[in-house]
């Protein structure tokens, strides 16, 4: 049991580093290339390594109600994510998106309580609210008091990608 625990936190060690990876790799990818073909060579990509990962693992295939919401996912997680970040990272430091992002975890957490149905603690909400003032209040001083397109291209993109992942 505790071999499979550690190779967990091994997977999801390596998960965050990946994905801290994103926007560097995609401020890179967009000086040289299209946003727009950086966005969507992103989703190529993963649906060409998951297709093969599904087939060699002869999973079934979704029934007609999961398929409806796996294309609902899919227009904010494969199609808008890369898109939305591939066009922001034209604009703002890779640095910078990351500290913009920072807000998905309050997204993420107020989507999981609604669905769910739960209802944290004040003291949760508190601390959650207070944390993701000062990522947005970081922006702000960034911009010099004003939002870019950059920056809600980001946050749209993380808010629906979020909302849509936890249905």
């Amino acid at each position: 049991m505790k071999r499979d625990e550690n190779l967990g936190y091994l997977l999801g060690l390596l998960a965050v580093a990946a994905f801290a990876l994103t926007l560097p790799a995609t401020r890179l990818a967009v000086q040289a290339l299209d946003p727009v073909f950086v966005g969507l060579g992103r989703a190529v990509g993963a649906a060409l390594l998951g297709g093969a990962f599904l087939l060699l693992t002869r999973q079934r295939l979704p029934t007609r109600e999961e398929a409806r919401a796996l294309l609902v996912v899919a227009a904010g997680v494969v199609v808008g994510f890369p898109l939305l970040t591939a066009w922001a990272m034209r604009h703002v430091d890779a640095s910078h998106g990351g500290v913009v992002l920072g807000v998905l975890p309050l997204a993420t957490a107020a989507a999981a309580a609604f669905f769910a149905g739960e209802r944290p603690s004040v003291r949760f909400w508190g601390f959650a609210f207070a944390g993701s003032a000062v990522v947005v209040g970081y922006s702000l001083a960034r911009a010099e008091g004003e939002l870019s397109w950059a920056d809600l291209a980001l946050r749209a993109r993380g808010c629906r990608a979020r909302w849509e992942g936890c249905r």
